[in-house]
């Protein structure tokens, strides 16, 4: 008898041991906000670039969107920080930063941006945005 209280007591414990609690933080409405007004400026910002002939679309003439846009992210990505038990939204907005300055990086080094990099660009921001902004809502 002392041996079958033992083993369930062993099991118990391994089982209570292999089960995670994970909390989440609290829905935010600002943050919320603030992925919808980030999600309208990176939109913006490659359709006024799409809008120009290919030949004039040289990085210095997207230097102050592409700042503005950057410190939006950091932005965010601080109001993400901030807030206890939210590293999956951190993760994110890292991710979407560190595109963002890839892509802009890539600008500065070809100085060019064709069409069909705007349309693959901004698909792949807006996936993210969209993962940042599933996962705010997700915290209700």
């Amino acid at each position: 008898m002392y041996k079958a209280k033992m083993f369930g007591l062993v099991i118990f414990a391994i089982m209570l041991n292999s089960c995670s609690y994970s909390r989440l933080a609290d829905y935010d409405q600002r943050t919320a906000d603030k992925i919808v007004e980030i999600s309208r400026m990176i939109n913006l910002f490659y359709v006024n670039l799409s809008e120009q002939p290919v030949d004039e679309r040289p990085y210095s003439k997207s230097i102050e969107s592409y700042n503005r846009v950057q410190v939006e992210i950091e932005t965010l990505l601080l109001m993400n920080q901030m807030r206890a038990d939210n590293e999956e939204s951190i993760k994110q907005t890292e991710n979407l930063l560190t595109l963002w300055t890839k892509y802009k990086n890539t600008h500065k080094e070809k100085d060019k941006y064709s069409d069909a990099m705007i349309m693959l660009n901004k698909k792949a921001m807006q996936r993210i945005i969209v993962a940042i902004a599933t996962g705010e809502k997700l915290k209700l």
